[in-house]
């Protein structure tokens, strides 16, 4: 049984070192970066760059076996409402 202290303390410490192992078992994030280096995109290490994802973005990344994907493209701010603010556009592009 788990009862006496110096088993608590062994599995206490067995516990944790599984917890470390995990985490550092996910790797470093990736960061993509645009071509023209003013951008980047920072994603899990699991991520591949993902270029034939989307033709006009300027980054683009995936994780093709979770089904999970991103991509950024960029627009001058100029070609927008002067009222137009980052929530709103969010929500104008999820909802499309």
């Amino acid at each position: 049984m788990l009862n006496s202290e110096p088993s608590k303390k062994l599995s206490t410490i067995a516990l944790l070192f599984c917890v470390v192992i995990a985490c550092k078992s996910l790797g470093t994030p990736r960061v993509f970066k645009s071509k023209d280096g003013k951008f980047q995109l920072t994603v899990p290490a699991d991520w591949a760059e993902a270029p034939t994802l989307n033709n006009q973005a300027d980054i683009s990344g995936a994780n093709r076996p979770k089904e999970l994907y991103a991509f950024v493209l960029t627009e001058s701010k100029s070609d927008f409402p002067k009222d137009m603010t980052l929530d709103r556009f969010t929500d104008i592009t999820r909802n499309v």
